[in-house]
Protein backbone atom coordinates (compact mmCIF):
# COMPACT_ATOMS: atom_id res chain seq x y z
CA UNK A 1 0.00 0.00 0.00
CA UNK A 2 2.99 2.39 1.04
CA UNK A 3 4.45 1.94 -2.76
CA UNK A 4 0.98 2.42 -4.49
CA UNK A 5 0.80 5.47 -2.73
CA UNK A 6 4.31 7.01 -3.41
CA UNK A 7 3.92 6.03 -6.76
CA UNK A 8 0.72 7.71 -7.15
CA UNK A 9 0.68 10.99 -9.33
CA UNK A 10 1.20 13.98 -7.53
CA UNK A 11 2.87 17.46 -7.97
CA UNK A 12 5.36 19.25 -4.95
CA UNK A 13 4.97 22.42 -3.18
CA UNK A 14 8.09 24.49 -4.09
CA UNK A 15 7.69 26.91 -7.34
CA UNK A 16 10.11 29.32 -7.14
CA UNK A 17 8.39 32.91 -7.56
CA UNK A 18 8.80 33.23 -11.66
CA UNK A 19 7.87 30.75 -11.95
CA UNK A 20 4.88 31.90 -10.48
CA UNK A 21 4.54 35.39 -12.11
CA UNK A 22 5.64 34.18 -15.53
CA UNK A 23 4.61 30.56 -16.49
CA UNK A 24 1.76 30.40 -18.07
CA UNK A 25 0.86 26.77 -17.72
CA UNK A 26 -2.08 26.07 -15.55
CA UNK A 27 0.38 22.87 -14.01
CA UNK A 28 2.05 25.49 -11.48
CA UNK A 29 -1.63 26.91 -10.09
CA UNK A 30 -2.17 22.76 -9.44
CA UNK A 31 1.14 22.34 -7.99
CA UNK A 32 -0.20 25.16 -5.19
CA UNK A 33 -3.83 23.52 -4.52
CA UNK A 34 -2.26 19.89 -4.28
CA UNK A 35 -0.22 21.31 -1.72
CA UNK A 36 -1.81 20.11 1.12
CA UNK A 37 -2.83 16.81 -0.13
CA UNK A 38 1.14 15.92 -1.16
CA UNK A 39 2.10 16.84 2.68
CA UNK A 40 2.11 13.44 4.16
CA UNK A 41 4.24 12.22 1.05
CA UNK A 42 6.41 14.89 1.80
CA UNK A 43 6.80 13.44 5.34
CA UNK A 44 7.45 10.19 4.60
CA UNK A 45 9.88 11.19 1.69
CA UNK A 46 11.43 13.65 4.27
CA UNK A 47 12.13 10.38 6.71
CA UNK A 48 13.63 8.55 3.96
CA UNK A 49 15.97 11.44 3.71
CA UNK A 50 15.17 11.88 -0.36
CA UNK A 51 14.45 14.88 -2.37
CA UNK A 52 11.28 14.28 -4.52
CA UNK A 53 11.53 15.57 -8.19
CA UNK A 54 9.51 16.22 -10.94
CA UNK A 55 10.19 16.81 -14.68
CA UNK A 56 7.95 17.25 -17.69
CA UNK A 57 10.42 16.62 -21.07
CA UNK A 58 7.88 18.26 -23.59
CA UNK A 59 7.44 21.73 -21.79
CA UNK A 60 11.35 21.24 -20.14
CA UNK A 61 10.05 22.48 -16.80
CA UNK A 62 11.38 20.80 -13.49
CA UNK A 63 9.62 21.31 -10.04
CA UNK A 64 11.81 19.86 -7.09
CA UNK A 65 10.40 19.40 -3.51
CA UNK A 66 11.70 21.73 -0.03
CA UNK A 67 13.63 18.08 1.07
CA UNK A 68 15.95 18.45 -2.67
CA UNK A 69 16.43 22.19 -2.42
CA UNK A 70 18.06 21.27 1.47
CA UNK A 71 20.37 18.79 -0.72
CA UNK A 72 21.85 21.72 -2.44
CA UNK A 73 21.21 24.42 0.38
CA UNK A 74 18.90 26.33 -1.81
CA UNK A 75 16.06 28.00 -1.16
CA UNK A 76 13.10 28.05 -3.29
CA UNK A 77 14.14 31.65 -4.83
CA UNK A 78 17.74 30.36 -6.04
CA UNK A 79 16.23 27.94 -8.87
CA UNK A 80 14.47 28.20 -12.04
CA UNK A 81 11.53 25.56 -12.50
CA UNK A 82 13.61 24.40 -15.47
CA UNK A 83 14.99 21.40 -16.84
CA UNK A 84 18.37 23.56 -17.55
CA UNK A 85 18.75 24.56 -14.03
CA UNK A 86 19.01 20.91 -12.69
CA UNK A 87 21.43 20.10 -15.75
CA UNK A 88 23.44 23.40 -15.04
CA UNK A 89 23.95 21.87 -11.67
CA UNK A 90 25.19 18.36 -12.59
CA UNK A 91 29.20 17.95 -12.22
CA UNK A 92 30.54 18.85 -15.71
CA UNK A 93 32.28 15.47 -15.77
CA UNK A 94 29.12 13.17 -14.74
CA UNK A 95 26.86 15.13 -17.15
CA UNK A 96 27.35 13.06 -20.05
CA UNK A 97 27.01 9.32 -18.70
CA UNK A 98 24.12 10.80 -16.61
CA UNK A 99 21.48 12.32 -19.45
CA UNK A 100 22.41 8.91 -21.32
CA UNK A 101 21.10 6.48 -19.10
CA UNK A 102 18.02 8.88 -17.90
CA UNK A 103 17.53 9.12 -21.72
CA UNK A 104 17.78 5.55 -22.30
CA UNK A 105 15.27 4.70 -19.27
CA UNK A 106 13.14 7.10 -20.81
CA UNK A 107 13.43 5.33 -24.73
CA UNK A 108 12.66 2.30 -22.67
CA UNK A 109 10.30 3.50 -20.52
CA UNK A 110 12.08 1.65 -17.39
CA UNK A 111 13.33 2.58 -14.03
CA UNK A 112 16.51 3.81 -13.68
CA UNK A 113 19.22 4.91 -11.15
CA UNK A 114 22.92 5.93 -11.16
CA UNK A 115 25.15 7.93 -9.15
CA UNK A 116 26.69 11.45 -10.19
CA UNK A 117 27.57 14.95 -8.52
CA UNK A 118 25.81 18.07 -7.96
CA UNK A 119 26.82 21.53 -7.17
CA UNK A 120 25.89 22.60 -3.73
CA UNK A 121 24.92 26.34 -3.27
CA UNK A 122 28.57 27.00 -1.33
CA UNK A 123 30.19 25.87 -4.58
CA UNK A 124 31.55 22.00 -3.23
CA UNK A 125 29.68 18.87 -4.64
CA UNK A 126 27.56 16.60 -3.29
CA UNK A 127 27.45 12.85 -3.94
CA UNK A 128 23.84 12.39 -5.26
CA UNK A 129 21.95 8.82 -6.11
CA UNK A 130 19.14 9.61 -8.69
CA UNK A 131 16.11 7.53 -8.89
CA UNK A 132 13.47 7.74 -11.91
CA UNK A 133 10.71 6.53 -13.78
CA UNK A 134 8.67 7.99 -16.28
CA UNK A 135 5.45 7.59 -15.24
CA UNK A 136 3.36 9.23 -17.70
CA UNK A 137 3.05 9.42 -21.73
CA UNK A 138 1.33 9.98 -24.61
CA UNK A 139 0.80 8.12 -27.76
CA UNK A 140 5.04 8.92 -28.93
CA UNK A 141 6.61 10.58 -26.10
CA UNK A 142 7.40 10.28 -22.65
CA UNK A 143 5.32 13.61 -20.65
CA UNK A 144 6.42 12.95 -16.81
CA UNK A 145 9.17 11.36 -15.59
CA UNK A 146 9.54 11.45 -11.57
CA UNK A 147 12.05 10.52 -8.98
CA UNK A 148 14.04 10.87 -5.93
CA UNK A 149 17.71 12.32 -4.79
CA UNK A 150 19.99 11.09 -2.43
CA UNK A 151 22.32 12.83 -0.44
CA UNK A 152 25.41 9.81 -0.79
CA UNK A 153 28.26 11.94 0.05
CA UNK A 154 29.02 10.28 3.38
CA UNK A 155 28.43 6.84 1.64
CA UNK A 156 31.04 7.64 -1.43
CA UNK A 157 33.63 9.20 0.65
CA UNK A 158 33.61 5.96 2.86
CA UNK A 159 34.16 3.99 -0.58
CA UNK A 160 37.17 6.38 -1.17
CA UNK A 161 38.10 5.74 2.21
CA UNK A 162 37.77 2.20 1.38
CA UNK A 163 39.46 2.21 -2.02
CA UNK A 164 43.02 3.63 -0.46
CA UNK A 165 43.15 1.42 2.29
CA UNK A 166 42.36 -1.46 -0.36
CA UNK A 167 44.55 -0.02 -2.56
CA UNK A 168 47.72 0.43 0.03
CA UNK A 169 46.67 -3.63 0.70
CA UNK A 170 46.48 -4.57 -2.57
CA UNK A 171 50.76 -2.90 -2.83
CA UNK A 172 51.30 -4.76 0.12
CA UNK A 173 50.26 -7.97 -1.31
CA UNK A 174 50.88 -8.12 -4.52
CA UNK A 175 54.09 -5.82 -4.80
CA UNK A 176 55.53 -6.95 -1.88
CA UNK A 177 58.69 -8.52 -2.43
CA UNK A 178 57.97 -11.71 -0.02
CA UNK A 179 55.87 -14.64 -1.11
CA UNK A 180 51.95 -14.27 0.57
CA UNK A 181 49.78 -16.99 0.34
CA UNK A 182 45.68 -17.32 2.06
CA UNK A 183 45.15 -20.54 2.83
CA UNK A 184 42.25 -22.47 4.76
CA UNK A 185 44.93 -24.57 5.66
CA UNK A 186 44.34 -27.65 2.95
CA UNK A 187 44.76 -25.57 -0.14
CA UNK A 188 45.57 -22.23 -1.68
CA UNK A 189 43.07 -19.19 -1.92
CA UNK A 190 45.01 -16.93 -3.38
CA UNK A 191 48.81 -15.82 -3.71
CA UNK A 192 50.60 -12.84 -4.97
CA UNK A 193 53.00 -11.78 -7.29
CA UNK A 194 56.04 -12.99 -5.68
CA UNK A 195 54.55 -16.34 -5.64
CA UNK A 196 53.96 -16.93 -9.22
CA UNK A 197 57.02 -15.01 -10.38
CA UNK A 198 58.84 -17.98 -8.55
CA UNK A 199 56.84 -20.85 -9.55
CA UNK A 200 55.84 -19.54 -12.75
CA UNK A 201 52.36 -19.67 -13.37
CA UNK A 202 49.97 -17.13 -14.35
CA UNK A 203 47.29 -17.67 -11.41
CA UNK A 204 46.48 -19.72 -8.65
CA UNK A 205 44.01 -21.99 -10.68
CA UNK A 206 46.32 -22.80 -12.83
CA UNK A 207 49.17 -23.76 -10.01
CA UNK A 208 46.37 -25.87 -8.44
CA UNK A 209 46.04 -27.75 -11.85
CA UNK A 210 49.42 -29.16 -11.48
CA UNK A 211 50.28 -29.48 -7.57
CA UNK A 212 48.04 -30.09 -4.57
CA UNK A 213 50.18 -28.21 -2.15
CA UNK A 214 53.38 -25.86 -2.61
CA UNK A 215 55.12 -28.39 0.11
CA UNK A 216 55.99 -30.44 -2.66
CA UNK A 217 58.67 -27.91 -3.86
CA UNK A 218 60.38 -28.20 -0.25
CA UNK A 219 64.02 -30.21 0.38
CA UNK A 220 63.69 -32.79 2.68
CA UNK A 221 66.12 -32.24 5.60
CA UNK A 222 67.07 -33.78 8.36
CA UNK A 223 66.33 -30.89 10.56
CA UNK A 224 63.44 -29.86 12.88
CA UNK A 225 63.42 -26.29 12.24
CA UNK A 226 62.62 -26.74 8.03
CA UNK A 227 59.41 -27.85 7.05
CA UNK A 228 59.08 -31.06 5.20
CA UNK A 229 57.50 -32.19 1.99
CA UNK A 230 55.21 -34.61 3.89
CA UNK A 231 54.98 -34.50 7.09
CA UNK A 232 51.52 -33.21 8.52
CA UNK A 233 50.14 -29.70 7.88
CA UNK A 234 52.81 -27.21 7.04
CA UNK A 235 50.79 -24.46 7.47
CA UNK A 236 49.58 -25.04 10.43
CA UNK A 237 52.92 -26.33 11.66
CA UNK A 238 54.65 -22.95 10.80
CA UNK A 239 51.84 -20.85 12.59
CA UNK A 240 52.86 -22.60 15.84
CA UNK A 241 56.62 -21.17 16.53
CA UNK A 242 58.17 -17.60 15.13
CA UNK A 243 59.16 -19.31 11.89
CA UNK A 244 60.10 -21.76 10.55
CA UNK A 245 62.18 -22.76 7.26
CA UNK A 246 61.84 -23.85 4.14
CA UNK A 247 64.12 -25.05 1.20
CA UNK A 248 63.28 -24.71 -2.25
CA UNK A 249 65.22 -25.85 -5.40
CA UNK A 250 63.90 -24.44 -8.76
CA UNK A 251 65.86 -24.74 -11.94
CA UNK A 252 69.32 -24.68 -11.14
CA UNK A 253 68.67 -22.06 -7.76
CA UNK A 254 68.58 -22.73 -4.44
CA UNK A 255 66.25 -20.80 -2.04
CA UNK A 256 66.08 -20.39 1.46
CA UNK A 257 63.09 -18.89 2.92
CA UNK A 258 62.22 -18.05 6.31
CA UNK A 259 58.36 -19.11 6.91
CA UNK A 260 55.73 -17.55 8.98
CA UNK A 261 51.99 -18.56 9.53
CA UNK A 262 49.26 -16.09 10.95
CA UNK A 263 45.56 -17.82 11.84
CA UNK A 264 42.64 -15.65 11.59
CA UNK A 265 39.25 -16.17 11.35
CA UNK A 266 36.90 -14.58 8.21
CA UNK A 267 33.64 -15.15 7.68
CA UNK A 268 33.39 -18.37 10.55
CA UNK A 269 35.91 -19.81 9.22
CA UNK A 270 39.56 -20.21 9.83
CA UNK A 271 42.41 -18.71 7.36
CA UNK A 272 46.37 -18.62 7.40
CA UNK A 273 48.37 -15.52 5.99
CA UNK A 274 51.45 -17.33 5.33
CA UNK A 275 54.51 -15.40 4.26
CA UNK A 276 57.56 -16.36 3.08
CA UNK A 277 60.64 -14.01 3.03
CA UNK A 278 63.77 -15.05 1.10
CA UNK A 279 66.64 -15.39 3.41
CA UNK A 280 68.75 -16.85 0.70
CA UNK A 281 71.71 -14.51 1.03
CA UNK A 282 71.84 -14.50 4.55
CA UNK A 283 71.66 -18.41 4.00
CA UNK A 284 74.36 -18.99 1.96
CA UNK A 285 76.32 -16.49 4.11
CA UNK A 286 75.66 -19.02 7.18
CA UNK A 287 76.43 -21.51 4.87
CA UNK A 288 79.81 -20.21 3.83
CA UNK A 289 80.83 -19.41 7.65
CA UNK A 290 79.96 -23.04 8.97
CA UNK A 291 81.81 -24.63 6.08
CA UNK A 292 85.19 -22.17 7.19
CA UNK A 293 84.37 -23.76 10.18
CA UNK A 294 84.30 -27.20 9.12
CA UNK A 295 86.65 -27.56 6.27
CA UNK A 296 90.47 -28.22 6.66
CA UNK A 297 91.83 -24.77 5.65
CA UNK A 298 94.83 -26.62 3.51
CA UNK A 299 92.94 -29.52 1.58
CA UNK A 300 89.55 -28.56 1.52
CA UNK A 301 88.13 -31.72 2.88
CA UNK A 302 86.01 -31.67 6.15
CA UNK A 303 88.39 -31.09 9.56
CA UNK A 304 88.46 -33.15 12.67
CA UNK A 305 86.59 -31.01 14.67
CA UNK A 306 83.40 -31.56 11.99
CA UNK A 307 84.67 -35.02 11.63
CA UNK A 308 84.07 -35.89 15.47
CA UNK A 309 80.59 -33.95 15.40
CA UNK A 310 79.23 -35.13 12.35
CA UNK A 311 80.35 -38.93 12.84
CA UNK A 312 78.15 -39.46 15.68
CA UNK A 313 75.45 -38.18 14.19
CA UNK A 314 75.69 -40.19 11.03
CA UNK A 315 76.68 -43.36 13.41
CA UNK A 316 73.31 -42.64 15.72
CA UNK A 317 70.78 -42.10 12.34
CA UNK A 318 72.93 -45.70 10.63
CA UNK A 319 71.93 -47.30 13.96
CA UNK A 320 67.94 -46.59 13.90
CA UNK A 321 67.83 -47.63 10.55
CA UNK A 322 69.68 -51.08 11.28
CA UNK A 323 72.00 -50.26 8.34
CA UNK A 324 75.75 -50.93 7.68
CA UNK A 325 78.27 -48.30 8.33
CA UNK A 326 82.36 -48.54 7.51
CA UNK A 327 85.18 -46.42 8.43
CA UNK A 328 88.49 -46.03 6.55
CA UNK A 329 91.44 -44.64 8.17
CA UNK A 330 94.12 -43.42 5.90
CA UNK A 331 97.75 -42.46 6.37
CA UNK A 332 100.67 -41.36 4.29
CA UNK A 333 103.63 -43.84 4.12
CA UNK A 334 106.94 -42.11 5.67
CA UNK A 335 105.48 -38.54 5.27
CA UNK A 336 107.96 -37.32 7.93
CA UNK A 337 110.75 -38.19 5.56
CA UNK A 338 109.24 -37.07 2.96
CA UNK A 339 108.50 -33.46 5.02
CA UNK A 340 112.15 -33.33 6.28
CA UNK A 341 113.63 -34.13 3.01
CA UNK A 342 111.27 -32.18 0.62
CA UNK A 343 110.32 -29.33 2.52
CA UNK A 344 107.21 -28.57 4.34
CA UNK A 345 105.91 -26.22 1.52
CA UNK A 346 106.01 -29.51 -0.80
CA UNK A 347 104.54 -31.91 1.89
CA UNK A 348 101.01 -29.55 1.99
CA UNK A 349 100.90 -30.10 -1.88
CA UNK A 350 101.42 -33.41 -1.28
CA UNK A 351 98.71 -33.45 1.30
CA UNK A 352 96.25 -31.08 -0.95
CA UNK A 353 96.63 -33.42 -3.68
CA UNK A 354 96.01 -36.35 -2.37
CA UNK A 355 92.90 -35.36 -0.24
CA UNK A 356 90.86 -34.04 -3.36
CA UNK A 357 92.54 -37.30 -5.37
CA UNK A 358 90.49 -39.56 -2.38
CA UNK A 359 87.51 -37.15 -2.86
CA UNK A 360 86.90 -37.27 -6.09
CA UNK A 361 86.64 -41.15 -5.97
CA UNK A 362 82.92 -41.58 -6.30
CA UNK A 363 81.93 -40.50 -2.76
CA UNK A 364 78.42 -40.67 -2.45
CA UNK A 365 75.93 -38.43 -1.29
CA UNK A 366 76.49 -39.78 2.36
CA UNK A 367 79.92 -40.46 2.31
CA UNK A 368 82.74 -37.92 3.96
CA UNK A 369 86.22 -37.11 3.37
CA UNK A 370 87.94 -35.77 6.45
CA UNK A 371 91.43 -34.67 7.78
CA UNK A 372 92.10 -36.04 11.10
CA UNK A 373 95.12 -34.31 11.14
CA UNK A 374 98.79 -34.58 9.67
CA UNK A 375 99.10 -37.15 7.34
CA UNK A 376 96.23 -38.86 8.73
CA UNK A 377 92.93 -39.12 6.42
CA UNK A 378 89.38 -40.69 7.15
CA UNK A 379 86.65 -41.21 5.20
CA UNK A 380 83.26 -42.71 6.40
CA UNK A 381 80.75 -44.75 3.66
CA UNK A 382 78.15 -47.14 3.90
CA UNK A 383 78.74 -50.63 1.84
CA UNK A 384 76.63 -53.45 2.16
CA UNK A 385 79.23 -56.05 2.22
CA UNK A 386 82.80 -55.97 3.21
CA UNK A 387 84.23 -57.59 0.14
CA UNK A 388 82.41 -54.51 -1.95
CA UNK A 389 84.10 -52.41 1.25
CA UNK A 390 87.52 -53.71 0.80
CA UNK A 391 87.55 -53.18 -2.93
CA UNK A 392 86.59 -49.20 -2.54
CA UNK A 393 89.89 -49.16 -0.17
CA UNK A 394 91.55 -50.96 -2.52
CA UNK A 395 90.79 -48.59 -5.53
CA UNK A 396 92.18 -45.94 -3.12
CA UNK A 397 94.98 -47.39 -2.44
CA UNK A 398 96.12 -48.04 -6.24
CA UNK A 399 94.46 -44.83 -7.14
CA UNK A 400 97.62 -42.79 -5.30
CA UNK A 401 100.13 -45.51 -6.28
CA UNK A 402 99.63 -44.47 -9.85
CA UNK A 403 99.56 -40.59 -9.05
CA UNK A 404 103.31 -41.22 -9.12
CA UNK A 405 104.17 -38.73 -6.97
CA UNK A 406 107.93 -38.87 -6.09
CA UNK A 407 109.12 -39.72 -2.88
CA UNK A 408 112.19 -41.11 -2.88
CA UNK A 409 112.68 -41.62 0.71
CA UNK A 410 110.15 -44.21 1.05
CA UNK A 411 111.93 -47.23 0.27
CA UNK A 412 110.71 -50.06 -1.99
CA UNK A 413 107.81 -47.68 -3.78
CA UNK A 414 110.03 -44.31 -4.71
CA UNK A 415 106.86 -42.50 -4.64
CA UNK A 416 103.91 -41.51 -2.10
CA UNK A 417 101.95 -44.11 -1.28
CA UNK A 418 98.92 -44.99 1.68
CA UNK A 419 98.23 -47.48 4.23
CA UNK A 420 94.67 -47.78 5.10
CA UNK A 421 92.55 -49.84 8.06
CA UNK A 422 89.30 -50.48 7.95
CA UNK A 423 86.41 -51.19 10.03
CA UNK A 424 82.82 -52.09 9.50
CA UNK A 425 79.52 -52.83 11.13
CA UNK A 426 76.16 -54.07 10.51
CA UNK A 427 73.89 -52.45 12.81
CA UNK A 428 71.20 -54.87 12.32
CA UNK A 429 73.88 -58.02 13.67
CA UNK A 430 75.83 -55.81 16.57
CA UNK A 431 76.29 -52.38 17.71
CA UNK A 432 79.35 -50.70 18.01
CA UNK A 433 80.16 -47.02 19.25
CA UNK A 434 82.37 -44.58 16.90
CA UNK A 435 85.02 -44.84 19.01
CA UNK A 436 85.30 -48.72 18.82
CA UNK A 437 84.91 -48.27 14.95
CA UNK A 438 88.21 -45.79 14.84
CA UNK A 439 89.77 -48.05 17.08
CA UNK A 440 89.21 -51.09 14.75
CA UNK A 441 90.22 -49.26 12.08
CA UNK A 442 93.22 -47.81 13.72
CA UNK A 443 94.67 -51.60 14.76
CA UNK A 444 93.94 -52.56 11.07
CA UNK A 445 96.07 -49.50 9.89
CA UNK A 446 98.79 -50.06 12.04
CA UNK A 447 98.76 -53.95 10.44
CA UNK A 448 99.06 -52.32 7.12
CA UNK A 449 101.89 -50.57 8.24
CA UNK A 450 103.40 -53.67 9.76
CA UNK A 451 102.89 -55.59 7.01
CA UNK A 452 105.44 -53.19 4.53
CA UNK A 453 102.62 -50.42 3.29
CA UNK A 454 101.08 -49.54 0.19
CA UNK A 455 97.82 -51.70 0.78
CA UNK A 456 94.85 -52.37 2.94
CA UNK A 457 93.94 -54.12 5.57
CA UNK A 458 90.31 -55.05 7.19
CA UNK A 459 89.60 -55.20 10.59
CA UNK A 460 88.73 -59.03 11.79
CA UNK A 461 87.86 -59.90 15.56
CA UNK A 462 89.22 -62.58 17.44
CA UNK A 463 86.36 -64.64 16.07
CA UNK A 464 86.48 -63.52 12.54
CA UNK A 465 90.39 -65.04 12.63
CA UNK A 466 89.43 -68.20 13.98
Amino acid sequence: MLKKFLDSSFTLPVISESSKKHSKNTRVEEYEELQEQNRLKEYVLEGAGLGYWDWYPQTKEHFVSKRWLDLLGLEPSDIINTEDDWLDRIHPDDKLYTMLIVEQAIAEKQHYQTEFRMRHKDGHYVWILGSGSPILYDDANVTRVSGTHQDITDKKELEKEFERHRNYMKTLYDLNPNIIMISDGKELNSANHAFFKLFDYVNIDEFKEQHHCVCKFFEYLEDDAYLHPSKGNWVEAASKEDSKQALIIKGEETYNFSVSSTKITFADSPLYIVTMTDTTQHYNLQQQLIELSIMDELTQVYNRRYFNEISVKLLSSTARSNGKLSFIMIDIDNFKKYNDNYGHDQGDLVLKDLAQLIAKMHIRHADMVCRLGGEEFAVLTHYTNQKALFKYAQEICDKIYVANMPHKYNMDFNRITISLGVSYCDFSLEKKSIEQLYKEADEALYLSKHNGRNQVTLYQNENDKG
